[in-house]
């Protein structure tokens, strides 16, 4: 449901010429890559039985956060590096070089993650339920 209201206000942004149709692609491109990354962030994170919650409150705020920070400070140019930049930034039309490099940056860090995690799920999951089972949750 989430991906057919990017979709639709991805389209409003062309059809309306609040930024380009490349723009509008690149924000896409950005959008799947960023899901994508925060996607085999949270599968690495499970297949190793670690608590995730400290590392989805740095995707969810801090990045944005740092994105804002970067555009108040006046260097939008290296915002195109963090994950939340490749979709934010092509939209507003401040894309650059940073843009591509990022994008690559992320979907490399992305692969390496997921082919980690499924390389070793299965060890890491059998090794945390070996060390916690029959151990009651904290409440």
């Amino acid at each position: 449901m989430s991906f057919a209201i990017a979709a639709m206000l991805w389209l409003a942004m062309g059809i309306s010429g609040y930024t380009t149709w490349p723009g509008v692609l690149a924000s896409a491109v950005g959008g799947l890559s960023l899901w994508a990354f925060c996607f085999a962030v949270g599968f690495r994170s499970f297949s190793t039985g670690n608590q995730t919650s400290g590392l989805a409150s740095v995707i969810t705020l801090g990045f944005p956060l740092l994105l804002f920070g970067l555009l108040r400070a006046g260097y939008g140019t290296w915002a195109g590096l963090l994950p939340t930049g490749l979709c934010h930034l092509p939209a507003m039309g401040g894309w650059n070089w940073t843009w591509p490099l990022g994008l690559t940056a992320t979907l490399g860090f992305t692969y390496w993650l997921t082919r980690s995690g499924l390389r070793n799920c299965d060890r890491d999951l059998r090794a945390w339920y070996d060390a916690n089972q029959g151990t009651k949750a904290a409440a």
